[in-house]
């Protein structure tokens, strides 16, 4: 399987999953993409490091990076000719996949991807057909919601939890303004208040 993997809190749970489901992750690979629609990409590549040096010790997996540049533009001039994130990923997921690999994502419920996603599907199945390959997309967390996915991942490894990165600042620390922070802190209060079971 080919996990579209940020470094973030849904997809490193199913990274973890699917390197614990195959016994020594031989066949799980990562592909991970660097844009300038996420202002932390350096705060995420040394999230992806750490967590890929911590796994390495147990698992076998493969791990893909590319640097996605567009000279001469800014975040907000990307946003505004429709270079939006999913594209981003999926191209060149649609390269590196192989014949009858899933393409496996970690959006979960609410993700403003899935407004969409029916488009997206389309274009893996034409992309599919283009390329002479048989490409499915997997969606394992569709159903959950982040407390729940909080849950778990402490649940399975507290440690690999904490080391994964959900703000998309380029500051250290989380900036607890972004709407990566505000989703997770709510998912933590929804657990700690035991609104969540």
């Amino acid at each position: 399987m080919l996990i579209l993997w940020s470094g973030g809190v849904d997809s490193t749970l199913i990274l973890y999953k699917s390197l614990i489901q195959s016994n020594r992750g031989c066949s799980v690979r990562t592909l991970s993409i660097n844009h300038p629609q996420v202002a932390g990409v350096k705060r995420m590549k040394e999230a992806r490091a750490a967590i890929v040096s911590y796994l390495k010790q147990r698992y076998d997996f493969s791990t893909i990076e590319i640097d996605f540049q567009v000279d001469g533009k800014t975040i907000d001039d990307i946003k505004h000719d429709g270079l939006t994130q999913p594209l981003l990923w999926l191209f060149p997921a649609l390269m590196y996949v192989d014949d009858d690999e899933p393409i496996v994502t970690g959006d979960i419920e609410g993700s403003g991807v899935l407004r969409h996603f029916d488009k997206l599907l389309g274009i893996v199945d034409y992309s599919a057909a283009i390329l002479g390959k048989r490409i499915t997309m997997d969606t394992p967390l569709l159903h959950y919601s982040k407390a729940e996915v909080i849950k778990e991942f402490r649940s399975l490894d507290e440690n690999l939890f904490l080391m994964t990165r959900y703000c998309e600042s380029k500051k250290k620390k989380p900036c607890m303004k972004c709407g990566s922070c505000i989703v997770h802190a709510t998912a933590l209060w929804q657990l700690e208040s035991k609104l969540i079971r």
